[in-house]
């Protein structure tokens, strides 16, 4: 996640900066369209660095690939990719700060990971811990990694929920976008 929020934040950032907004405002290109082009840029370095995830771990644990539904991790990535895309998009249309957004890289990778059981397995975590971490994305990766699944189908509510915070992450996104464009 920090990964996702720094790379891309900073390179919004320049999108974001003054001189850029003043000439696509006077453009004839319309706000959706400016901005489903954003987001498919940002789409395409969301699939760049989920590749070299993936690649990486076909290169550092290629022989160990078929004892793990490797299906199943690489479909995870994705979806959780695309929720931390819309979470930069949401974050970039907050705030231009490249403080504000490495600090929120980093506090929010590492606590939303303490408690969502990357650092410690979910089973040693309290019942109010847990109900906070379900509210990011991040818990429900988590969770997916940590299941033993015979189908992707088992799997779909949990990428289901994945899919629903990138869904209000990219409207909240959006939002803040107009009501910064009507500005």
């Amino acid at each position: 996640m920090a990964l996702y929020i720094s790379v891309i934040g900073f390179v919004m950032i320049e999108f974001n900066e003054a001189q850029v907004e003043d000439r696509r405002k006077v453009s004839s290109i319309k706000f959706l369209k400016f901005n489903r082009q954003v987001y498919l840029g940002q789409l395409t370095m969301a699939v760049f660095i989920s590749a070299v995830f993936i690649l990486g771990s076909i290169v550092l644990k290629g022989k160990y690939i078929g004892e793990v539904n490797f299906a199943k991790y690489a479909i995870n990535l994705m979806v959780f990719s695309l929720a931390a895309l819309c979470l930069v998009f949401l974050i970039n249309n907050i705030t231009n700060n490249r403080f504000v957004i490495s600090a929120i890289s980093t506090v929010l990778s590492l606590g939303v990971s303490f408690i969502s059981g990357v650092m410690v397995p979910q089973e040693f975590l309290g019942e109010k811990v847990l109900a906070i971490a379900r509210l990011f994305p991040i818990y429900y990766f988590v969770k997916i990694n940590e299941m033993e699944v015979a189908s992707i189908l088992e799997m779909k509510c949990d990428i289901l929920m994945q899919l629903l915070f990138a869904v209000i992450f990219l409207i909240m996104g959006l939002h803040f976008s107009r009501a910064r464009q009507r500005a």
